[in-house]
């Protein structure tokens, strides 16, 4: 890419440029190249088929009980190499083929590789397979405990936005608020982050670690739309969380949440409204379903599968559907009505 003002210089990095040109489908010869190029250089540890793993330790030598996420894997159909967009003005990555960017996750990967350039203690664990449900991260919750022990900490960066501090994946807590309280206000130090413990969180490999790992959460990246073509990435966004996570003190962070004890949020309207049945302002004959975007609706699919398929099951059939359930309705009153005739009080 061409650099033609000093303002754009400020916010390009060739790593992260070359990491977005890969399409990494899980298995694709891309993403083994991708992992070639930018992963192995460091090292790492393999774990089974499941993930890669780069350890800094401690200034004492010790192990660090902290665990980075990220996976290596995209939403990508095909894998090769893709064409990328920039947008001067707003330093946001993009792209103009209609496919996803594959920021979700190369943003998060590209803060761990500069966080172990810059000596940050951790163990950086590069989950495989996260996009086909966190097959990865599955396999080593089930058989590498002894490997998950030891940590007290599972912080991803896989994220979209540019504020979250994630509380709950999928309903379920994953993290203490006292905890996601204190990680807000160390991201926070430089007076330009905005970070805030979130509630809304769907999936990402921590998600896995809840039962094993105290304090498992998921850090906003900058990107936005993503597993849809209009994936796009902030990048002042990003580099000011690179520069944030090098000043956190990670290992002193609030522990506070037992992860023996299951604790699920209760829904409110504000949970359920955005899948309701609704209907768009300027057609009142236009479902909801219409109108959301992809990662909308691979949000619903985590959050509140039933109404998914209720409300496509909506648009497939329409008329049809509603009177089936009319017939379904009479027939369970004539059941009824016939019961009735033969009940005795």
């Amino acid at each position: 890419m061409k650099i033609k003002t000093k303002q754009t210089v400020e916010y390009y990095n060739e790593r992260l440029h070359d990491m977005l040109r890969y399409k990494r489908p899980h298995g694709s010869k891309s993403e083994a190249a991708w992992i070639e190029r930018f992963i192995k250089p460091y090292q790492p540890q393999l774990i089974d088929d499941a993930a890669l793993v780069v350890t800094v330790n401690n200034s004492d030598g010790s192990q660090p009980h902290i665990m980075f996420s990220s996976h290596t894997d995209t939403v990508h159909m095909e894998d090769g190499m893709q064409h990328i967009a920039y947008n001067r003005t707003t330093h946001t990555y993009y792209k103009k083929d209609g496919k996803s960017l594959g920021a979700d996750d190369a943003a998060g990967a590209w803060v761990m590789l500069e966080m172990i350039d810059a000596g940050v203690p951790g163990v950086y664990v590069f989950h495989r397979c996260e996009e086909r449900g966190g097959i990865g991260s599955a396999h080593i919750a089930d058989k590498h405990y002894d490997f998950l022990e030891r940590f007290d900490y599972a912080v991803a960066f896989d994220r979209k936005g540019s504020t979250s501090v994630i509380t709950h994946q999928g309903m379920t807590r994953c993290c203490s608020d006292a905890f996601a309280q204190a990680l807000a206000d160390a991201l926070n130090d430089d007076g330009v982050s905005m970070y805030v413990p979130d509630d809304t969180g769907v999936f990402t490999d921590t998600a896995n670690y809840t039962s094993d790992i105290p304090e498992c959460t998921n850090l906003s990246c900058g990107y936005d739309n993503e597993h849809s073509g209009n994936e796009t990435l902030h990048v002042p966004t990003l580099f000011a969380l690179r520069d944030a996570c090098l000043r956190v003190d990670w290992q002193n962070l609030p522990v506070e949440r037992n992860p023996a004890v299951r604790e699920v949020k209760k829904w409110t309207w504000d949970d359920y409204a955005p899948f309701a049945y609704t209907y768009n302002k300027k057609d009142n004959d236009t479902p909801y379903l219409y109108n959301m975007t992809r990662s909308e609706m691979v949000d619903m699919a985590y959050t509140d599968p039933e109404t998914l398929v209720d409300l496509v099951r909506e648009e497939l059939f329409g008329e049809q559907l509603k009177q089936s359930q009319y017939q379904y309705d009479n027939s369970i009153n004539d059941i009824y009505f016939e019961r009735g005739k033969h009940d005795r009080y």
